[in-house]
């Protein structure tokens, strides 16, 4: 069974209000943590299951290595 992990990751978002330069150039990603089982983690990708049953995984995030700041075991 896939490890049960903590994934602490920076999000995209999207806006459809307008700034001015100024305050684009204060926007950062959005902190977020996702807790879920550990499919697959490299260079470039961390799968995370939301879900499980038996032995099908659901609900799945796929997180860009390089949104990705730290992933915590749990248990």
């Amino acid at each position: 069974m896939a490890q049960k992990v903590e994934v602490h990751w920076d999000d995209a978002w999207h806006s459809q209000a307008d700034f001015t330069e100024a305050e684009a150039k204060k926007l950062k990603p959005h902190p977020t943590h996702s807790l879920g089982y550990l499919l697959k983690q490299d260079e470039r990708v961390c799968v995370v299951a939301q879900s499980r049953d038996n032995e099908a995984y659901s609900e799945l995030l796929v997180i860009p290595s390089g949104m990705i700041r730290r992933v915590k075991k749990i248990g």
